[in-house]
């Protein structure tokens, strides 16, 4: 996290847009895996305002809103990613989202989304799912376990 903050700091130093949204990323992600990522909401409410086409700050939030024990908030933010039932994702190419979907997804043991996100997913099934330039989400058999155990 320290080295992600420090990142950033050198990033809002330029004038590079990416020089500022990777270590976002990398910050969110370390919290993420410290079980801190409550911390990050500012600045993932933040993102959601500067980068409204992006549905990964949305989603980030939606499993921080899960993580504090706020699922009907998270239920609200995973409706509206959800709004296209996921065709948007494919037009745009955002498939790197799609881990974090298919986390909340099984989290909010949503049966009826998990059927669209495991179809999505599933060609990606034997790769590691990339999260942005500079992370990965791991395989993407994880994502679609959690799925399958959804629609079970």
């Amino acid at each position: 996290v320290e080295l992600a903050s420090r990142a950033l700091q050198y990033g809002q130093q330029v004038s590079d847009p990416m020089a500022k949204t990777t270590p976002i990323l990398q910050r969110v992600l370390a919290r993420r895996e410290s079980a801190d990522i409550e911390a990050e909401e500012p600045i993932l409410r933040f993102a959601i305002e500067r980068f409204p086409s992006s549905p990964t700050p949305s989603a980030f939030l939606a499993l921080s809103l899960l993580d504090s024990g706020r699922r009907d908030e998270a239920g609200r933010q995973f409706a509206e990613l959800a709004a296209e039932n996921f065709d948007d994702l494919r037009r745009h190419f955002r498939l790197g989202v799609l881990p974090l979907l298919a986390e909340i997804c099984h989290r909010l043991c949503d049966r009826t989304r998990a059927g669209a996100l495991y179809q999505q997913l599933l060609p990606l099934a034997q790769l590691n799912v990339p999260a942005g330039l500079t992370a990965y989400f791991g395989a993407g058999s994880r994502y679609l376990g959690l799925l399958a155990d959804t629609l079970d």
